[in-house]
């Protein structure tokens, strides 16, 4: 898979067809947050081929962005599998990306498809 030049909702709708794992995708669907759109910036952490992250740089240089960026990386970060965010951190978000967050984990338990949780997310 090529690495895309941006995650906005029509990249990932594009990648929504193709086989990509839930645990992927509903990581992505939290990066894409147009909160995170210098995606140049997180796209240097994502391993698009072996489908993966590198959180421990995405975390380190978060150190220095927003509060709300920060926040983001790290929930994506613990969608994929890591302790990075806490349940407090999670409910803090403003409420479009904790809509973002939400839909995320219903496509990570297999209860929606990426292009549902996304056309959820549209009003963004």
């Amino acid at each position: 898979m090529a690495t895309p030049a941006d995650l906005s909702a029509a990249t990932l709708l594009a990648m929504a067809d193709e086989d990509i794992p839930a645990a992927f995708s509903s990581t992505l669907m939290v990066l894409s947050a147009p909160t995170l759109q210098d995606f140049p910036r997180i796209v240097r952490y994502v391993d698009f081929d072996a489908r993966t992250f590198d959180w421990e740089r995405a975390l380190e240089e978060g150190r220095t962005w927003s509060d709300g960026e920060r926040k983001l990386v790290k929930v994506a970060a613990t969608l994929w599998g890591s302790d990075s965010a806490t349940l407090r951190e999670a409910i803090s978000l403003d409420a479009a990306n904790l809509k973002r967050l939400l839909a995320a984990i219903e496509v990570h338990e297999g209860w929606k498809t990426l292009r549902d949780a996304l056309r959820d997310t549209q009003d963004e």
